[in-house]
C-alpha cells in the first residue's frame, strides 16, 4: 500500500483537518509496517480506530474516505438503531427465520473477509433489555485477541471466524457516553470544531470541486447563516453546495437556498391573522417546533380596559413577569398609569397557549396604542424581548419569524437590532420587494414609528 496515494485520497475528500489527517495517516502506516514485519497478508487492528467529535463534522465521511482509499467495500451499521444482538451475531439456523450476522452476511456480499464495518454512533446503544449483549458483541469483535475466534449463531458454536482481516472503524459524538472497556480498545481520533477562517476555505474548496465558483463575501455569509441556525458543520457546507446549481454563487445565491430550505420546513397557520388597522391590537408571531417543522402562528394580542390581567393560558411565569415589565415600562411613556395598571390582555384565538418573552415588544406596542388612542398598522409585525428601560433584546428564530410574517401578509415586521449585519443585509436585499424589516434597539424607535404612521393616517 502506498502511504503518499491514502494521503492524497484524504486531501482530496476533505479539505483542512490536517491534525486529523495525520492521525489517521500515523495509525494507518503503523498497521501497514506491523504487517510487513509479520509477514500477515491484511493489516490487523490491535485497536479500532475511534472517531470523536460533535454531528456534522465528517466522522462517517471520512470513514468512507478511508475505505475508498484502501480499495475496500464498506459496510455501516447504525448501532442506534439496533434492537437486539441476533441482529448483529446471527439468529441460529434451527429457526424458521434464521440469518447470518452483519459480518457473515456483508463477507457473503461481497464475497471477500477484508472489509470495512463503520460503527455509527457507538456511544448511542438504545437502552432495554439487549443492551449489556450488544456491548458485549462490540467488546469481542473489537477485541484483538478474539478476532480469530468469532462466531455466528447462523453456522452454530462448532465454527470460527477469523474476523481480523476487518478493518472496525467507530464514531462517537461524546466520548464520555461509551463504555469504558471499549474506549480502552479504539485508538481515539478527536474531530474539534473549526475556525471560521477553516470554514470559508473548506466551503470554497467543495465549492471548487463540483466546478463552481464561491465567492469569499458568499461563502462568509454561509459560514455566518449556518451559525445563526445552530447547524454550522461540514454536512451543512456540503448541503449548500450539492444544492445550489449556479456555476457563480454569490451572497444573493446563498441568502436565496437558505431561505428555500427554510421556508421548506415551515408550517404557516393564517387563519388568525387580521390585517386591518386598530387600537389596542399587534401582531404577535408564535413558533413550535417539533419533527423539525417549525410550527408558526401569526396572531393578535388584544388589549382593553379592565382589572389589570392575562385573559389567557399561560404555561409560565415568565409571562406575567413580562407583563409586569411592559406595564411599567408602557406607564413611563404616558401620562395615564392609572389607565395602563387597568388594562386586560387576551389573545386571538383565545385558547392560545401564551409562554415565552419575544411577545413583549407586541405587548408594549398594544398597551401604548390602547392608552394614547393611536392605530396600530394591521400589516406590522414585532419581536423583541424588553427590560425596564425600554431595550430590545434579542429573541430566537427570527428569520422563521420573518417569513412567517411575510406569509401572512404581513407588510413590515420589526426585530431587535441585535441581529447581525452579515446576514441582515443580504435578507433585506432577498426580501425587499415582500416585507420590509426594521431593526429596532429601543422602544423609543417604534413609538416614533407609530407616532408617524398616525400623521400620515390623519392626513
Amino acid at each position: 500500500m502506498d502511504i503518499e496515494k491514502i494521503r492524497k485520497h484524504l486531501d482530496n475528500t476533505h479539505a483542512g483537518m490536517e491534525n486529523v489527517k495525520e492521525s489517521i495517516i500515523g495509525y494507518i502506516s503503523s498497521l501497514i509496517k506491523d504487517a510487513q514485519e509479520t509477514g500477515y497478508p491484511y493489516l490487523r487492528q490491535k485497536k479500532f480506530l475511534l472517531f470523536v467529535g460533535p454531528p456534522g463534522m465528517g466522522k462517517t465521511s471520512l470513514a468512507k474516505s478511508i475505505a475508498q482509499a484502501l480499495g475496500r467495500p464498506l459496510r455501516i451499521i447504525s448501532v442506534s438503531s439496533v434492537e437486539s444482538v441476533e441482529t448483529l451475531s446471527g439468529f441460529s439456523n434451527t429457526y424458521r427465520n434464521s440469518r447470518p450476522g452483519i459480518i457473515l452476511e456483508t463477507w457473503m456480499k461481497e464475497k471477500r473477509n477484508n472489509v470495512v464495518i463503520l460503527l455509527d454512533e457507538i456511544n448511542k446503544i438504545k437502552e432495554g433489555p439487549y443492551t449489556s449483549t450488544i456491548e458485549g458483541w462490540l467488546l469481542v469483535v473489537l477485541d484483538p485477541d478474539s478476532k480469530k475466534e468469532y462466531k455466528d449463531n447462523f453456522l452454530g458454536p462448532k465454527y470460527d471466524l477469523d474476523i481480523s482481516p476487518i478493518l472496525f472503524i467507530a464514531t462517537a459524538n461524546r466520548i464520555e457516553d461509551i463504555n469504558p472497556y471499549l474506549i480502552d480498545r479504539a485508538y481515539i481520533v478527536n474531530i474539534g470544531k473549526y475556525t471560521e477562517d477553516e470554514l470559508i476555505e473548506i466551503a470554497i474548496i467543495y465549492a471548487q470541486r463540483d466546478r463552481k465558483e464561491l465567492s469569499t463575501d458568499a461563502s462568509h455569509l454561509l459560514i455566518k447563516i449556518l451559525q445563526q441556525d445552530g447547524k454550522l458543520s461540514i454536512r451543512g457546507i456540503q448541503e449548500a453546495m450539492n444544492t445550489i446549481q449556479t456555476e457563480h454563487i454569490t451572497e444573493k445565491d446563498i441568502m436565496q437556498w437558505y431561505l428555500q430550505k427554510k421556508a421548506g420546513s415551515l408550517s404557516v397557520h393564517t387563519e388568525y391573522v387580521d390585517t386591518a388597522d386598530a387600537t389596542g391590537k399587534a401582531a404577535i408571531i408564535g413558533i413550535a417546533t417539533k419533527d423539525s417543522i417549525d410550527k408558526v402562528l401569526v396572531s393578535r394580542l388584544v388589549v382593553k380596559k379592565g382589572s389589570g390581567r392575562i385573559l389567557a393560558k399561560t404555561s409560565d411565569s415568565a409571562v406575567e413577569l413580562a407583563y409586569e415589565i411592559v406595564k411599567t415600562l408602557t406607564s413611563s411613556y404616558t401620562d395615564k398609569p392609572e389607565e395602563v395598571e387597568k388594562l386586560n390582555i387576551s389573545f386571538v384565538p383565545v385558547h392560545l397557549p401564551v409562554a415565552g418573552t419575544s411577545m413583549m415588544l407586541s405587548m408594549f406596542v398594544a398597551m401604548y396604542s390602547a392608552t394614547e388612542n393611536i392605530p396600530v398598522p394591521g400589516t406590522w409585525a414585532f419581536t423583541g424581548e424588553l427590560d425596564i428601560d425600554g431595550n430590545i433584546h434579542p429573541v430566537g428564530k427570527v428569520i422563521e419569524k420573518i417569513l412567517g410574517a411575510m406569509e401572512t401578509g404581513m407588510k413590515k415586521i420589526f426585530i431587535p437590532a441585535s441581529y447581525p449585519d452579515e446576514i441582515l443585509v443580504p435578507l433585506q436585499e432577498a426580501l425587499r420587494n415582500h416585507i420590509d424589516i426594521v431593526r429596532v434597539s429601543q422602544v423609543d424607535e417604534v413609538v416614533q414609528a407609530l407616532k408617524r404612521n398616525e400623521t400620515q393616517y390623519n392626513q
